[in-house]
C-alpha cells in the first residue's frame, strides 16, 4: 500500500501544476484616411501556464505567460507604416474576463470561448504604437500617439479601432519583416544594433520582440 499512497500524494502535491491554457487571438487595427478606411491585423498564440505545486519553490511557481507572433504593421500611406507592437499589448483574459478571481480562470474560459469573441481595447489598454520616418532606418523609429495619428501621417488620418478577436486563424509571419528585415533578428536583440554609450533613445528601448516573437 505505501507506493500507491505514494503516488496518490505525489499526484495530489501536483494538482494544478503544469495546467496550462492557449488560444490565438486577432488584434485588427482600423485607421481612417482621405483616402477611405485602411484596416490591417496579425495573429498571435497566447499561452498561460501554471507551475506552482507543492514541490515547487515559491519563487519559482505562479502564473508563466508568453505570446508568440507579430506585431500589427500597416501601410497608412504609401511607403509610412503605423505599427501596433507586442509591447504592453494587453492580456486577452484580463480584457474579456475582468471579474475571474485569478488569470488562470480567465485562460481557462478564454480557452473555451467560441471563435469570433471579440471586445474593442479601450484607449487606456492600448499597446504602444510606433513609426518610423524613414523605413529604412531603424533609428528613426517614433512613438505614435493614438490621439494624433496626423503628426507623422498627414490631415485627416486617424485612428477608428483596436479590437482583439478570438481566433482559429493560423499564426501571422513575416509581415513585419516583409517591411524592416531586421525583425528576424534575435528577439532580445535592441532595434538599433550599434549603440552609443548611454544611448536612451526610444530606439534603444525598443528590442526585436516589440516586434516579432517566434
Amino acid at each position: 500500500m505505501k507506493p500507491l499512497f505514494l503516488l496518490v500524494l505525489f499526484g495530489l502535491a501536483l494538482s494544478g501544476c503544469g495546467e496550462s491554457y492557449s488560444w490565438n487571438q486577432k488584434l485588427t487595427v482600423v485607421v481612417e484616411t482621405p483616402a477611405g478606411t485602411k484596416s490591417a491585423s496579425s495573429v498571435t498564440t497566447a499561452r498561460l501556464k501554471n507551475k506552482s505545486g507543492r514541490f515547487v519553490p515559491p519563487e519559482a511557481g505562479g502564473a508563466s505567460f508568453s505570446l508568440k507572433g507579430e506585431a500589427v504593421v500597416l501601410e497608412v500611406r504609401p511607403g509610412k507604416y503605423l505599427f501596433a507592437l507586442l509591447k504592453d499589448l494587453p492580456r486577452a483574459y484580463v480584457l474579456f474576463y475582468p471579474d475571474q478571481k485569478s488569470g488562470l480562470a480567465g485562460a481557462r474560459a478564454l480557452e473555451n470561448a467560441p471563435v469570433g469573441q471579440a471586445i474593442e481595447l479601450p484607449a487606456d489598454k492600448y499597446p504602444m504604437m510606433v513609426t518610423f520616418t524613414d523605413i529604412t532606418d531603424a533609428a528613426s523609429v517614433r512613438e505614435v500617439r493614438p490621439n494624433n495619428l496626423e503628426e507623422f501621417f498627414g490631415s485627416g488620418v486617424k485612428l477608428k479601432s483596436l479590437a482583439l478577436t478570438i481566433t482559429d486563424e493560423a499564426l501571422t509571419t513575416d509581415k513585419v519583416e516583409g517591411v524592416v528585415e531586421w525583425a528576424g533578428s534575435p528577439p532580445e536583440r535592441p532595434v538599433l544594433p550599434y549603440l552609443e554609450p548611454h544611448d536612451f533613445s526610444l530606439a534603444a528601448r525598443l528590442r526585436i520582440s516589440d516586434f516579432n516573437r517566434r
